[in-house]
């Protein structure tokens, strides 16, 4: 009998440490959770983290491009990219024109042109941003906070390549309008996730040094 009562009160006590481990185990998991949601936000392409300050002006006139970094207090500093894809719809602005376009390449005398299409860059560009693998990169490390958030101007004017004769005929002179897409991302510079840097290095060929983004190779 006392070794039923024994085995019994084993028993009990096992379960009562599995239901204690359960608990805890659920409660830790809950936490990672938690924990790696907020990771994901700030560490994943941070679209919700940055906006395109893109002035105004789209027909064949100047556009103003930069990126800011929101100033949310949750969100931590980030290096920032930029792709920039231009096109040209019809009058209405409802149907796309097909266009030659040449492939992107480094700027050349602040120029980057683009078969039927010219971009113009900042006279100073270089000094803030550099071009690789088609993407923009900001030089500088973006910080949620005023004064710290902002790009430099980027692109400042988009045009038909007038090298291309006839090229406003050919396009319905200023009937249709060039359009410019600018894509941008910010990826964390640094702060929780101990592989920050291996991120930014494989997924963007990129390192960080201090405030410092500069090419991997």
């Amino acid at each position: 009998m006392k070794t039923k009562q024994k085995r019994r009160l084993i028993l009990v006590a096992s379960l009562a440490l599995l239901l204690a481990l359960l608990v805890t185990v659920q409660a830790i998991s809950a936490r990672l959770n938690a924990v790696t949601n907020a990771e994901i936000n700030v560490l994943g392409f941070g679209q919700a983290g940055i906006t395109v300050d893109e002035g105004s002006g789209y027909d064949w006139q100047s556009k103003s491009v930069k990126l800011v970094a929101d100033t949310d207090p949750g969100y931590a500093p980030g290096a920032a990219r930029a792709m920039i894809v231009p096109y040209i719809l019809d009058a209405d602005s409802e149907f796309y024109i097909p266009c030659d376009l040449g492939a992107m390449s480094k700027p050349v005398n602040n120029k980057m042109v683009l078969g039927d299409i010219v971009l113009e860059f900042a006279a100073d560009w270089e000094t803030y941003w550099f071009y690789q693998d088609g993407f923009f990169y900001y030089r500088t490390v973006l910080h949620p906070e005023a004064g710290r958030n902002e790009t430099t101007v980027l692109l400042t004017k988009v045009s038909l390549n007038s090298a291309n004769g006839n090229i406003e005929e050919k396009y319905n002179g200023d009937t249709a309008r060039i359009k410019v897409e600018v894509l941008a991302s910010i990826l964390q510079a640094e702060g929780s996730a101990p592989d920050t840097g291996s991120v930014l290095e494989s997924a963007w060929n990129v390192t960080v040094s201090g405030d410092t983004v500069s090419p991997l190779s």
